[in-house]
């Protein structure tokens, strides 16, 4: 089962990385009397935590450095086996597989599934991970909405099950984000599209160096229809993270909404764009969404003024 191949996994993992005590010990944090409380510019509880943060990353390269490695390739297609599938709202699933290894997922980048579907040939779709693999958990997630008449998810509502094997091939994509080249992201998303975006804040937000601001407007038809809810609450707990969601078909959503939500009843306007570009020269714009949404977005940013090389569709 997918809960047993996982245990396997975790105990591989611990395994080969308990053989060779290669980890740095964990900085001491100082003691109470160590700090002077005089609102010294440099504190030894500042000092500390940039400790830990250093030792943090060693021992995550050291990490890297000695996990398996996945096969997973950009130029050929490697079989992953389906461990969990769990539905988060009445059309959407986030399948996860077992990669066997670290791969190393950029934020922003995709991968390639390949599906050979009888009556109709050999099928690919780029899919944005919406979790990528750790040293520890070596797995990645995707979310897939599923549509009646949709080819490929029609076809995967049914045959993707706990055990299937699935071929992939990856990561691809040409998105990097370099920490306060920019002073804002504004983020337009639609539906599934909100992937990409989630793993770019996450970056960003971990990253006590970047003040990068981040606003992501959010598209769907209803509230019902929101993706990845619990994790966009987390990210707005970080104070560089804020969102608004736009919803093209439900008028009552005033009464839906949670505590502190920002929720608008239309579709995301000129207007509503116009609001968050103070500085069109500082602000990186991202897309993603269905083919519709991506053509009005760029127009209404075209508009705007926004060069091309500010802008990035997913």
């Amino acid at each position: 089962s997918s809960a047993v191949r996982k245990q396997q996994l975790n105990k591989r993992f611990i395994k080969e990385m308990t053989s060779k005590p290669t980890l740095p010990p964990e900085p001491r944090p100082p003691a109470e009397s160590d700090c002077c409380n005089s609102d010294c510019a440099l504190c030894v509880k500042d000092i500390y935590q940039q400790e830990v943060k250093i030792w943090q990353q060693e021992c995550r390269n050291i990490l890297l450095s000695e996990a398996p490695r996945s096969s997973l390739s950009p130029l050929t297609y490697t079989k992953c086996r389906v461990m969990t599938v769990q539905s988060i709202s009445h059309d959407t699933s986030i399948y996860t597989f077992d990669c066997e290894g670290y791969v190393d997922i950029l934020p922003g980048q995709h991968l390639i599934v390949r599906e050979s579907i009888q009556g109709i040939g050999s099928l690919t779709r780029q899919y944005t991970p919406v979790s990528v693999p750790q040293p520890d958990d070596l797995t990645f997630k995707i979310m897939i909405k599923h549509y009646d008449a949709g080819l490929l998810t029609s076809h995967i509502g049914e045959k993707w099950t706990e055990g299937s094997e699935v071929e992939w091939r990856g990561p691809l994509g040409s998105f990097i984000h370099q920490s306060n080249k920019y002073m804002k992201y504004l983020m337009l998303a639609a539906g599934t599209g909100i992937a990409p975006m989630i793993n770019i804040a996450r970056v960003i937000t971990a990253d006590d160096d970047d003040i990068t601001t981040i606003k992501l407007l959010y598209a769907n038809r209803t509230y019902e229809d929101i993706l990845l809810k619990p994790e966009l609450k987390q990210l707005a707990q970080n104070w560089n993270f804020t969102y608004k969601m736009f919803f093209s078909q439900d008028t009552d959503v005033g009464s839906k909404k949670s505590y502190g939500e920002n929720v608008a009843s239309h579709r995301i306007a000129f207007s509503d764009i116009q609001a968050e570009v103070t500085n069109v020269n500082s602000t990186r714009i991202l897309i993603c969404g269905t083919r519709e949404f991506d053509t009005c977005m760029l127009d209404y940013c075209k508009q705007l003024g926004a060069s091309p090389d500010n802008l990035y569709k997913f």
